[in-house]
C-alpha cells in the first residue's frame, strides 16, 4: 500500500510578480517554487514502485495577504525601500488581510487529500 507524502511550499505572489526592492524574496520564493516542480518531475520519471510506497504531491500555495509580522514590517518601510509600500498600506487600511489561520486551514485540508498530483498550485480558497 501506498504510503502518501505530502509537501507544501508556499511561494506567495512574490515567486511570480516582480516586486521592485524585493530582489532577494522573489528571487528565492520562485526558486522554491521551481524546486517543487523539479522534484515532483524527478518523482514521475519513475515506474511505480521504484521508489518503495511513497506517493509523492507537492502543493505550492499562494495565501494572498495575509495579517503577519511581514505585512507589518512591509508597511513600514519607505517608498524609496519599496516603491509599492502604499499598496500593501491599502490591503491593511482596507481590511483585506485575511488572518492566518485561514491559509493555515487550507494548507492542512490540501495535505490530507489523496486525489492530488505530483505538482499542483493552488491560491487561497480554491
Amino acid at each position: 500500500r501506498a504510503v502518501p507524502v505530502r509537501a507544501a511550499i508556499v511561494p506567495s505572489g512574490a515567486a511570480v510578480h516582480a516586486r521592485p526592492g524585493w530582489t532577494g524574496s522573489c528571487s528565492t520564493k520562485a526558486a522554491l517554487r521551481m524546486a517543487g516542480l523539479v522534484l515532483a518531475a524527478e518523482v514521475e520519471r519513475f515506474p511505480a514502485g521504484v521508489l518503495g510506497t511513497h506517493a509523492l504531491a507537492v502543493v505550492s500555495y499562494a495565501p494572498g495577504a495575509v495579517d503577519t509580522a511581514m505585512q507589518t514590517e512591509v508597511r513600514g518601510a519607505s517608498p524609496e525601500q519599496f516603491p509599492e509600500v502604499q499598496r500593501f498600506v491599502g490591503f491593511f487600511e482596507q481590511g483585506q488581510l485575511l488572518p492566518p489561520e485561514r491559509p493555515a486551514a487550507e494548507i492542512a485540508a490540501l495535505l490530507e487529500r489523496d486525489d492530488l498530483p505530483a505538482f499542483s498550485e493552488r491560491k487561497v480558497g480554491q
